[in-house]
């Protein structure tokens, strides 16, 4: 059978979300080979992890200020009214440590990210109220496994997995004004273990990079829910705009990125019943702005547009995402 009659057949037994994003990372890396030889990048960007196990993801440490909301209901993918008004406001600052490299291609990481969700609402015949939480949210702990590496000169391709567990850790018992626990998503922690695994993808060349992953998460039950499994996709394009080429390790170093990050979560099950108005297909479209003065020291930021929002039922919608962060390698590591 012809590789491209195989492909259709893989491809037409997916469902419909998973064949639009496998689609997208496959176009993606058929336009690699186009790229001239001449050009080449850094492999860091801000959202898709990659087959990297060197430098900054090498006894390091990471983390960034992440500001994001919700408000504005949708219905099957249509704007309606919210009878609630409900806006609410997440700001999250992940702390990650890169503390142990097993060998030069074999990584372990540690996040324990910070969290504070707030929402302003109008209950059904009410006035306007508040709800607040904050707290340590739930423990990342994973590692990553590059098994396939060719260098050359100015340029690597190497293909990697890297798989852990989120532990539970952040509590889950907040209460809205009036008394009621309030709904998973407003809490700090999920209350359920999950177990994510991806596939990873880079090739730089020089002053451009390509990077992709492909990635599942299994959720584990908490009591009688089950959150939907998640599908998660990711392609990132970078290019070194300073300097045009390296002199020595030390040279300061600008980079742009520009990456879609999608995710596929299936819907929720409560006691047996699926969730109608639970998962979908979001979409984000990140360019990504990054700065190294030292070869210790990166600061960075990314934007995050909302570009496709096929949510199941009836959900509030995404807004735009900012984030702006930092990462430091240890020297005596």
């Amino acid at each position: 059978m012809r590789s491209s009659a195989i492909i259709e057949e893989f491809l037409g037994a997916c469902p419909a979300r998973q064949r639009l994003a496998l689609t997208l990372i496959m176009g993606l890396m058929l336009l690699m080979p186009l790229a001239p030889s001449q050009l080449t990048a850094q492999a860091l960007p801000f959202h898709t992890e990659t087959a990297i196990t060197t430098g900054f993801e090498q006894g390091a440490a990471r983390t960034f200020s992440a500001f994001f909301g919700r408000d504005g209901l949708r219905l099957d993918g249509a704007a309606v009214p919210d009878p609630m008004q409900r806006d609410i406001d997440v700001f999250v600052q992940p702390f990650a440590v890169l503390p142990y490299a097993i060998t030069p291609m074999w990584t372990t990481r540690i996040v324990a990210p910070f969290v504070h969700k707030s929402m302003d609402f109008t209950p059904p015949a009410g006035t306007r109220q508040s709800y607040s939480t904050s707290g340590i949210g739930d423990v990342l702990v994973d590692t990553k496994w590059v098994f396939l590496s060719r260098n050359k000169l100015k340029g690597t391709t190497r293909l990697g997995i890297e798989g852990g567990v989120r532990i539970p850790v952040g509590k889950t018992g907040a209460l809205l004004p009036g008394g009621a626990v309030a709904p998973r998503p407003l809490q700090v922690g999920s209350g359920y273990w999950s177990f994510p695994f991806k596939a990873l993808f880079t090739l730089t060349r020089d002053r451009l990079g390509f990077l992709a992953n492909a990635g599942y998460q299994v959720n584990a039950s908490d009591d009688d829910f089950t959150a939907g499994d998640v599908f998660s996709y990711d392609a990132a394009l970078g290019f070194r705009l300073a300097p045009g080429a390296y002199n020595t390790i030390r040279d300061k170093s600008l980079m742009v990125y520009l990456e879609l990050n999608g995710t596929i979560s299936e819907r929720d099950d409560l006691s047996g019943l699926s969730n109608p108005n639970s998962g979908g297909h979001l979409v984000f479209l990140s360019p990504d702005l990054q700065w190294i003065p030292t070869p210790w020291l990166l600061f960075e930021a990314s934007v995050q547009f909302p570009v496709v929002q096929d949510l199941n039922g009836t959900q509030l919608e995404y807004g735009t995402r900012f984030q702006v962060g930092t990462r430091v390698r240890f020297s005596s590591f």
